[in-house]
């Protein structure tokens, strides 16, 4: 329920929930209400490689 008690609205029944992260798992794709799309890719980022413990 939410704050003031009230029961959520459920989605009409066609709805079908877009997929928002790739295949691979590096890019997630954003939509907005007014249907603006953003893909940010996270395979793009660089990480820093692991530093070898001291021996």
């Amino acid at each position: 329920m939410s704050g003031r008690g009230r029961r959520a609205v459920l989605p009409p029944p066609d709805f079908q929930a877009t997929q928002r992260t790739a295949a691979d798992g590096l890019q997630v794709t954003v939509v907005n209400k007014e249907g603006f799309k953003r893909v940010f890719d996270f395979a793009e980022l660089s990480v820093p490689q692991p530093r070898c413990p001291p021996p």
